[in-house]
């Protein structure tokens, strides 16, 4: 496990070697607070006044130790090599915001809470934004992620891990909406082998054992998990409900509708059952409609 893990990094860091650095450095008092916003961003410490572009890594260092907020609007189409939110040691509270139809693509990693376990960073969709990874999604690299998604919002993403291997991380994961995680699949092909759906565990999942950090994922409404139908996708997936850290409103296996994707052939989706009241009520409704029939 440790010489897969070993072996990622190598090839993220050989990826970004000839890149250039980029800070994200939000004043929280007189910042745009959006990220499309030339004058926070800094190169060696000077403001740039340019947006990093397809051949840049995005970071963000806070302002003090201070919050800082980065927003993605509609209109916002960024391509970058890899981004890294929650760059710090100092305390560093980020919070990057996508909505309306806004876009973000990287060729190589994109990671919530780079950094130590003094770091908290959340990101938040909503309305119809789109994050394309190339290489892995990381939530909770070495301190506090938090991924929210909501209304239509999508992640498509080469590989996905939630929490890494360091213990003072943690990693909370929640799908609500109509929003879909989508991890495995790349340029038309499914990923059957290792990394499409990795939890930093320790132990072999679905033994109860330890994990690294602190992972939890929960599936809500109408959200969706879409990965291969592998060992090292749905059956690693099991593993991790089995370990009561893959959720659906909170609930174990009970709580899941597990079938094969109707969209792509080798890939399998986890979506949560509705909750009973929720189906009552839609019961109720499917009955008025026939009576005023």
């Amino acid at each position: 496990m440790r010489t897969k893990i070993l072996l990622v990094i190598v090839l993220a860091m050989s990826s970004i070697a000839a890149a250039g650095n980029f800070y994200y450095f939000d004043n929280p008092v007189t910042g745009s607070h959006l990220y499309n916003d030339g004058a926070n961003w800094l190169d060696g410490g000077v403001t740039t006044g340019v947006v990093p572009g397809s051949a840049d890594v995005a970071v963000s260092v806070g302002w003090g130790g201070q919050p800082e907020v980065a927003n993605l609007v509609s209109g916002d189409d960024i391509y970058l090599t890899s981004a890294w939110f929650g760059n710090s040691t100092s305390g560093l509270d980020t919070t990057i915001n996508m909505s309306g139809n806004s876009k973000l693509t990287t060729t190589g990693d994109y990671i919530v809470a780079y950094s130590d376990d003094s770091v908290v960073a959340v990101m938040n969709m909503t309305d119809d934004a789109l994050l394309t990874c190339g290489a892995a999604y990381v939530n909770g690299e070495g301190g506090d992620g938090t991924t929210n998604m909501s209304g239509n919002a999508k992640i498509v993403t080469a590989s996905f891990w939630n929490s890494l291997w360091i213990a003072g991380s943690t990693s909370h994961f929640n799908i609500a909406g109509n929003a879909v995680l989508q991890s495995g699949y790349v340029g038309g092909v499914v990923n059957t082998g290792w990394g499409p759906f990795y939890w930093g565990n320790l132990d072999p999942v679905g033994t109860g054992g330890a994990y690294y950090g602190d992972p939890y994922m929960n599936i809500t409404e109408n959200g969706k998990l879409i990965i291969p139908t592998s060992a090292d996708g749905s059956e690693y997936a099991m593993g991790v409900i089995a370990d009561g850290r893959l959720t659906a409103n909170g609930l174990g296996l009970a709580g899941f509708r597990i079938t094969a994707d109707k969209d792509i052939v080798g890939m399998t989706t986890f979506e949560a059952i509705p909750e009973p009241m929720t189906m009552v009520l839609l019961g109720l409704g499917g009955l008025f409609l026939r009576r005023k029939k």
